[in-house]
């Protein structure tokens, strides 16, 4: 009967200590879930904001232009898809489609005197050279949170837990390529130049 009694007290105590692993190890994945969704709303505010630069940004180059209207279409297409964009994958893409857009139909726009001189330009291409750097940094936020948690659910123990608790694997990166880093940043009207700033994608 002792006997007995002590294998109960030692299963009760060993269970007790499986029951507190998981729910430690299940708040620290659901802690880092949380800090993936935060650095999210973060990074989707500032591409918004960017987005709400777009139409006014259009207005006055085609009030002063011309300027090739197939880069300015590329840039409103690109707004479109990513105000359009319902799932996160593809709201990534679409925005940094809309960074590539940007650059390019800026860069032609620094070609061009009478766009050059616009004060209104200036004024927009500067809100745009300060959005680009807060989405670059809300990027880098993002990313890191989501290594951060596909890390975390690998190791043992917490790999077992992740996946009893249905933890998966985030596979939602801001991704850039080879011709993405090379690539000029959206160009300052004035001689000021913004700090560039590049987030640390998946490896």
């Amino acid at each position: 009967m002792r006997k007995t009694r002590l294998m109960m007290g030692v299963f009760a105590a060993v269970t007790a200590g499986l029951a507190f692993v998981y729910v430690d190890s299940r708040d620290a994945v659901a802690e880092k879930q949380a800090a993936i969704e935060d650095a999210w709303d973060q990074a989707t505010a500032v591409i918004a904001a960017r987005s709400e630069l777009v139409s006014p940004l259009a207005d006055a180059i085609q009030r002063r232009g011309p300027l090739e209207s197939r880069l300015l279409m590329n840039v409103v297409e690109a707004r479109a898809t990513l105000e359009n964009s319902a799932q996160r994958p593809e709201k990534i893409a679409a925005s940094m489609s809309l960074t590539t857009a940007l650059a390019e139909l800026l860069a032609a726009a620094e070609q061009d005197p009478a766009l050059k001189s616009d004060a209104t330009l200036k004024r927009l291409q500067d809100q745009l050279a300060e959005a680009e750097n807060r989405i670059a940094a809300s990027r880098r936020r993002y990313n890191q949170a989501v290594q951060d948690y596909n890390t975390h659910i690998q190791l043992f123990p917490t790999n077992m837990v992740a996946s009893l608790a249905g933890f998966t694997r985030e596979g939602a990166y801001f991704r850039t390529t080879e011709e993405d880093r090379l690539a000029a940043p959206p160009l300052k009207f004035s001689q000021e130049q913004p700090a560039a700033e590049e987030e640390n994608p998946e490896e």
